[in-house]
């Protein structure tokens, strides 16, 4: 299933050819908010270190309310792939106490759930088993300085 401007269209998988690695930027959304994310050439995290195939993700739910996880993107792997590498970084405009929380959910199940990117721990590198996911989702939440960006994915590949 791929989203095309506001309907899907099922393609048949058997006939698309799979690369053995995808940049999940050039991968097909099932859904996104577009006002929450920027995709970008690079990126730079709170310490100056710059990333490649960037894209920052904005803070969304109130900071102030319950613990909730803002959903933003959805991609349809459709079992094609056995790994997503990338990496987390703090962004650049963050204050010193903010944090972002990542979860990802592969068909209904959590396969990835990172608290710990903050100032202190402003980049981190992934490989996350997505062996058997049909439905990506990526969701999250956290605290930020008023510029919302709240945290960046980095050069995220899929691996088959």
């Amino acid at each position: 299933v791929v989203k095309n401007g506001d309907g899907l269209n099922e393609i048949e998988l058997a006939k698309l050819e799979t690369p053995e690695e995808q940049s999940l930027n050039l991968m097909p959304l099932l859904e996104t908010n577009r006002s929450w994310r920027n995709e970008q050439t690079a990126g730079m995290d709170i310490q100056g270190n710059t990333y490649a195939n960037a894209i920052e993700y904005s803070f969304v739910t109130d900071p102030f309310g319950t613990e909730e996880y803002s959903t933003c993107d959805a991609w349809y792997l459709g079992k094609n792939y056995s790994r997503l590498t990338g990496s987390w970084y703090f962004p650049a405009d963050q204050i010193q106490d903010g944090f972002a929380h990542i979860r990802l959910i592969g068909d209904g199940n959590v396969i990835y759930d990172n608290s710990e990117l903050n100032a202190d721990n402003c980049r981190i590198d992934f490989d996350i088993d997505v062996s058997g996911v049909r439905e990506l989702n990526f969701e999250y939440n956290g605290i930020c300085d008023i510029t919302d960006i709240l945290f960046g994915m980095s050069d995220a590949k899929l691996h088959s």
